[in-house]
């Protein structure tokens, strides 16, 4: 018998004499099958894939995984455990199956993370088991500033700067994704005498520039790079505004005496 596919059956018993005329009576029987764990959980999915931004606080709902099982009573009841998360960024609710962030996540750190999840029936004696793998897809946020290749750009010139002569090249990076890690390039303050390539992070003069006198001339710029990504939140530690912006100062000196030498 197979209580998953009738769980009950109901007998028709006759019991009849050989006399005349022959008597009869009928007794009717209901059998009702007893449940055997004999089938272990199933989910729902064959696999579950979920994107998790990486400025989500701990707690938050990554996901509920479901199981199923075809016996009943104890034999039915599930409980959800998780396997391999090495680095305790999860949590799952052994009765319900949500799954939790456990600790902060870090795209910078980590890109994506997969777990095994373990549903369980409920007995002890002859426990069956199913097993499901949860991928996770750590999406970035615009959490990280532009970093210049160099506290402090110096560029000693020639006696003489032409008008469209580059001056310096600055370059930073950023360690986010798409938006958040593309770069332009500026000045903190307006310039009259240098141009800046907001792409390239070229320095140019604007005009021609003579030294001030024997000693050279001496300019001091400062220069912004600000990624493209969407505004994040003021955080409480005091770092991130609506755009990243990183400045970095660039000194620039003229010597009337000394060959072009680009440091």
């Amino acid at each position: 018998m197979d209580r998953e596919e009738q769980d009950e059956y109901t007998l028709l018993v006759v019991a009849e004499d050989h006399g005349q005329p022959g008597k009869q009576t009928i007794c009717r029987i209901r059998v009702a099958v007893s449940d055997r764990n004999d089938n272990a959980p199933v989910f729902s999915k064959a696999s579950y894939s979920v994107h998790v931004s990486e400025d989500v606080p701990v707690g938050h709902t990554v996901v509920q995984v479901q199981a199923t099982d075809k016996d009943t009573g104890e034999n039915a009841r599930i409980t959800y455990q998780l396997r391999n998360d090495t680095r305790a960024l999860l949590h799952i609710n052994d009765l319900t199956g949500v799954v939790t962030t456990a600790g902060v996540l870090d795209r910078e750190v980590l890109t994506d993370y997969s777990v095994e999840i373990v549903a369980s029936d409920g007995t002890t004696a002859r426990s069956q088991t199913a097993k499901v793998i949860l991928y996770i897809a750590i999406d970035d946020v615009n959490d990280n500033e532009p970093e210049f290749s160099r506290f402090r750009f110096e560029s000693k010139m020639s006696s003489a700067i032409r008008s469209g002569q580059t001056i310096a090249k600055v370059t930073a990076t950023d360690r986010d994704l798409g938006l958040n890690s593309q770069l332009q390039y500026g000045f903190a303050a307006p310039q009259d005498k240098f141009s800046i390539n907001s792409e390239s992070g070229v320095v140019t003069a604007n005009e021609d520039i003579q030294p001030d006198g024997p000693a050279g001339s001496f300019y001091r710029v400062k220069l912004v790079a600000t990624d493209q990504g969407k505004d994040v939140q003021k955080s409480s530690l005091g770092g991130y505004f609506s755009k990243l912006i990183y400045k970095v100062q660039l000194n620039l000196s003229i010597d009337r005496f000394m060959d072009l030498t680009d440091g």
